[in-house]
């Protein structure tokens, strides 16, 4: 899990910009060659949209146009995805209690971490004590097949499958494990 801050045009800011997204590009293509570590997911302020419907404005800059292309080119997934017809809430506010203008913050993740059942939400902060919203992501460990920590579990399953991912019936067993521990139903 990788948090960014992406600068907005100052000087020096799209030297800055191309730095951070190539480190992000490398990531990636070590992720793809390391079996153990090949889920990455992205998450921050890229002061930058992903749609001209993510700004009130409904026109692109020029940060917009490098951001969608970079994210393009990495082949990244957004954990809350544009849907036609359905605009996305915004994240950011031009000035403290202000009505958000923007939708600049997002949640990246490359194709083995890519989680559908993932649930998003941006909590309105006001715009009090920041300019921004916060963007909640909530990821099961069963998505990403991962196994929870020992302590989340009152017993791990066979430890020689711990580097595998988990068939469809086991995570079933896990995720049941899991929701009556915590009292779902």
């Amino acid at each position: 899990i990788v948090g960014t801050y992406m600068p907005t045009e100052q000087q020096g800011a799209k030297m800055i910009r191309d730095e951070i997204y190539a480190a992000m590009h490398e990531l990636l293509m070590q992720a793809e060659e390391d079996e153990d570590a090949h889920h990455i997911i992205y998450g921050g302020d890229y002061n930058a949209t992903l749609t001209d419907e993510d700004r009130r404005s409904l026109r692109a800059t020029a940060l917009d146009q490098q951001h969608r292309t970079q994210i393009a080119g990495m082949a990244l997934h957004c954990m809350d995805p544009p849907i036609a017809g359905k605009p996305r809430q915004y994240t950011w506010r031009q000035g403290m209690g202000e009505a958000p203008a923007s939708r600049i913050d997002d949640c990246f993740t490359n194709e083995s971490a890519l989680v559908r059942e993932a649930e998003v939400a941006v909590i309105d902060m006001g715009g009090s004590t920041t300019d921004h919203d916060a963007l909640q992501i909530d990821i099961p460990f069963l998505a990403l097949n991962m196994i929870p920590p020992p302590d989340f579990l009152p017993e791990l399953p066979d430890t020689k499958k711990l580097r595998t991912p988990l068939s469809p019936e086991e995570a079933a067993s896990l995720r049941t494990t899991i929701d009556l521990i915590h009292g779902a139903t």
